[in-house]
């Protein structure tokens, strides 16, 4: 039995040390007084350079609840779209509805966006 170790990276330094550590994936953040955000678009094509293992950045706009509003659900849209040129393996997301159920919707068509 094998097992795939995934480290959060909030830094390119951090990325390298985790890669050369045995990681088999990043979970690249931001921001992570913050629980973590979306990486800049510097910072994510800066990663996807450095590393030969998997990299999947995550989506979340802010800090705070995963309640996001339409504007930021947009962004959202176009970090995923973004992640994609970049050569990402995947993403990572997160939404809820106000009830504190998934919003199965609209990470669906996150989803739908990120594939392939």
């Amino acid at each position: 039995m094998s097992y795939l170790l995934e480290v959060i990276g909030f830094n390119i330094e951090s990325c390298r040390i985790a890669q050369a550590a045995g990681a088999g994936r990043i979970e690249l953040c931001d921001n992570p007084e913050d629980g973590g955000t979306t990486a800049s678009y510097g910072f994510i094509k800066a990663a996807r350079k450095l590393l030969s293992i998997e990299l999947y950045p995550i989506i979340r706009p802010r800090g705070g609840d995963f309640l996001y509003s339409e504007a930021e659900f947009e962004i959202m849209k176009t970090d995923v779209q973004l992640c994609k040129e970049l050569s990402c393996d995947g993403i990572v997301i997160g939404m809820l509805n106000e009830d504190g159920t998934i919003d199965t919707a609209r990470c669906k068509q996150l989803v739908d966006l990120a594939y392939p």
